[in-house]
């Protein structure tokens, strides 16, 4: 069943918990207090109760401060304590059935605690949430709630079926934050973790982690480091691991939290609490980038763990699930695309735009992009009535309606007369995109026509006329040829993601190119063995993709490769680098290694005051390949894509062949991904795409 339709159907039967923890702070030598996080839960408190239509148990856990005191003006027993906070979230765990579902929020300080685990983040550290603590919290002193505790609790909850929603409007951030603004972050104090061992050292490390192996499917993984099963939950945090996270001050003088002010605006404008979580993200992201456009220094982006496809609170909101929606700002009348040549956006690609709270399939306005640089775009409205785009508004979304770069990938069509006509209308209205190949020039894929019991079906081959798929004939709706003409879409679209490169030679993009470098190691019982992206055949140029046999990676399953990335910035206070993993299977699915919206890597010895730990500049993930039952050997590729600006490539996300026509799994835009070799400019448009083919045979020597 489609995943929103099935948590759609689920919604009148389960039951709703929400934890909103809310704690203001006094000014000190860090820098001034929070005077905005109980007012966070307040206004949340009143969305919820206001805008659901279903009952949900709100447990706030708040702290008022009076300005002569330390002391909360709330009653004890709602005070954010360390053992409050954990009671509520076991109690809320234990009343909880499968099924349900719970929000967590978090508005108040964090912190930056060095790493410990084996699971920990070793290049930035890792979070933990600032707390009240004492014998009854009337002390004003501190605890750390570590994101390790936090993410025990979660495992809890994910292991007995609970769906969660958690919102950290805190800091998750790895360098010094002092200064007049107010962040969302304090040093972190090792003393305060010397008075307690935290409960997370004392369970065996390795039974929080979640098992990938549990999973029946074959595919490329990461070795496991989520807490959960990344599945069944979602976090939306305010910022990265390098970023601050404000506060918004108004007019009266009242404050709010920046993601928790955004998100609040996002639900005004829906009408309600829900929606899918990664549409939500991007347009908060989006507003948030408008309302900082006059402030450079308050980089603020959120980011997205876990399940991107999962419903907020598990409420469905006015759009359809749609991983390919892309975040639109105005900058006087430009409306800017945030996504350019690094997503395969052409000049002259059509769009449709929309607001998070249309219903209207089609959208509101059409939209062609008329210049594209690296990770963004121009856009100019199309179409009458349009008034040059002033009804348009930074938060709404866009979706590519025509993409001419996938033209580069021509189809050739054996179909009967008796078909043609059918299939020329089709191909028309329904996918522009593709083109059909001509003369005596190679397909990229063949479609021929097949008969069964009087019906008509179709066979896909490639261009080495190896058989793809067979679309079995059907008098439903879609019809056989809408489904063809999909598939051969998602095929177009998977080979175009595998030839993303960025081949710019200009001394921007040159400059960029050899501020990093990436490895990835094959590692038996025997030796390891280091193998550089790209084509074995021009290694003086990385960044070119090939598809010579004899430049493919050979391993076996029982091999471990580590995938090695290093910011060579010289100095810590240099640039970063942000990186999207991606694994392209051979069921022709391309899905996120990290569940994340990206993954940063600052230079080697950033931190700053207040931190213990200081970057080590490089970032390693051990990943496993696997084959089926019965399977002797596959092709699987890792693309890697480098930027120096903030960017989504949520949109190149595919579930396997055939997904989106009824199966199981996630469905994805009817137009399929985006991505294209493309020239870029400097600065901040900068990106790097890079490819790692493997082939995982069932025992060397054997394929």
């Amino acid at each position: 069943m489609d995943p929103v339709k099935s948590q759609m159907a689920t919604e009148n039967k389960a039951r709703r918990h929400a934890i909103l923890v809310g704690i203001n702070s006094h000014d000190s030598e860090s820098g001034p207090g929070l005077k905005g996080c109980v007012c966070d839960v307040e206004e949340i408190t009143k969305q919820l109760e206001q805008s659901s239509a279903h009952h949900v148990s709100i447990h706030r856990l708040t702290a008022t401060l009076r300005p002569d005191s330390s002391q909360p003006v709330e009653p004890k027993g709602q005070w954010p304590t360390y053992d409050n906070i954990c009671s509520c979230l076991s109690k809320v765990t234990e009343a909880c059935r499968h099924g349900d579902f719970v929000y967590i929020h978090f508005s108040g300080h964090s912190t930056v605690v060095p790493p410990i685990h084996s699971y920990s983040n070793w290049d930035t550290g890792d979070l933990a949430l600032v707390v009240l603590d004492g014998e009854d919290g009337a002390n004003g002193e501190e605890r750390y709630l570590h994101g390790s505790e936090v993410a025990g609790h979660l495992r809890n909850m994910v292991d007995k079926g609970i769906g969660v929603t958690m919102v950290l409007d805190c800091c998750y951030s790895g360098s010094t934050l002092r200064g007049e603004d107010v962040v969302r972050y304090i040093p972190y104090r090792p003393e305060i973790d010397r008075k307690y061992l935290p409960k997370a050292e004392k369970e065996n490390p390795q039974q929080l982690l979640y098992q990938s192996a549990s999973r029946a499917s074959r595919k490329t993984s990461l070795v496991p480091t989520w807490l959960a099963e990344p599945e069944g939950y979602t976090i939306l945090t305010a910022s990265d691991a390098t970023e601050r996270a404000y506060d918004v001050k108004f007019k009266d003088g009242s404050r709010h939290g920046t993601l928790t002010y955004f998100l609040l605006e996002t639900f005004d404008e829906l009408g309600a609490v829900g929606g899918h979580m990664h549409q939500l993200t991007e347009s908060i992201r989006a507003r948030i980038m408008a309302h900082r456009r006059n402030h450079q220094t308050r980089i603020q982006n959120p980011v997205l763990f876990g399940n991107k496809a999962q419903l907020f609170f598990g409420l469905a909101g006015p759009m359809s699930m749609c991983l390919g929606s892309i975040p639109i700002t105005l900058t006087g009348h430009f409306i800017k695309l945030h996504a350019g040549a690094a997503h395969g956006i052409s000049h002259g690609d059509q769009f449709i735009l929309r607001p998070l709270s249309s219903q209207d399939a089609n959208g509101l306005f059409m939209a062609e992009a008329i210049a594209v640089r690296g990770l963004t775009s121009d856009l100019r409205i199309t179409g009458p009535g349009s008034n040059h785009g002033l009804e348009v508004e930074s938060g709404w979304l866009a979706r590519t309606t025509t993409r001419l770069s996938l033209k580069q990938f021509p189809i050739r069509l054996l179909i009967n007369r008796e078909r043609r006509s059918e299939w020329d209308k089709a191909l028309k209205l329904q996918c522009p995109s593709l083109a059909e190949c001509g003369g005596e020039a190679c397909p990229s894929f063949t479609v021929t026509q097949t008969t069964e019991d009087t019906t008509t079906g179709y066979s896909i081959y490639d261009n080495k006329d190896q058989l793809i798929t067979n679309i079995k004939p059907t008098s439903t709706q879609p019809s056989t040829t809408e489904k063809a003409l999909r598939q051969l879409q998602h095929l177009a679209t998977f080979a175009l993601i595998r030839t993303i490169s960025n081949l710019a030679t200009d001394p921007g993009t040159l400059l960029f190119k050899s501020s990093f470098t990436a490895t990835l190691l094959i590692i038996n019982n025997t030796k390891t063995t280091s193998h550089p992206p790209g084509c074995a055949k021009s290694p003086q140029d990385p960044h070119r993709p090939c598809n010579h046999p004899e430049c493919q990676i050979v391993l076996t399953p029982a091999d471990k490769a580590k995938l090695v990335i290093r910011n060579l910035a010289a100095e810590p206070n240099g640039p970063r680098l942000f990186l999207h993993l991606y694994a392209m299977g051979s069921a022709w699915e391309v899905e996120d290694m990290t569940k994340s919206s990206r993954e940063v890597l600052p230079p080697a010895g950033s931190g700053g005051e207040g931190h213990e730990h200081r970057a080590s500049g490089v970032f390693q993930r051990t990943m496993r390949f696997s084959l089926e039952d019965g399977q002797e050997e596959c092709e699987d590729v890792i693309k890697v894509f480098v930027t120096r600006g903030v960017t989504s490539f949520a949109s190149l996300e595919m579930g396997k062949l055939g997904e989106q026509d009824g199966g199981d799994g996630k469905r994805v835009d009817e137009d399929g991904i985006r991505g294209a070799k493309g020239d870029v400019d400097g600065g901040e448009e900068v990106w790097a795409a890079l490819t790692f083919r493997v082939r995982v045979v069932r025992e060397v020597g054997s394929g």
